[in-house]
């Protein structure tokens, strides 16, 4: 199944896909320790 298949799919049910999709990057970023996301982002 192709991406862009399961993203219609999934928005056919109602469902926000990049409402999902940053929520969940949102919460793993929170969950990294700060060295990481900083050398990550280039963050220094």
């Amino acid at each position: 199944m192709h991406p862009e298949t399961l993203v219609a799919l999934v928005n056919d049910l109602g469902i926000p896909t990049t409402v999902g999709r940053t929520s969940a990057i949102r919460e793993h970023v929170l969950e990294m320790p700060e060295h990481v996301v900083a050398d990550a982002l280039r963050y220094h």
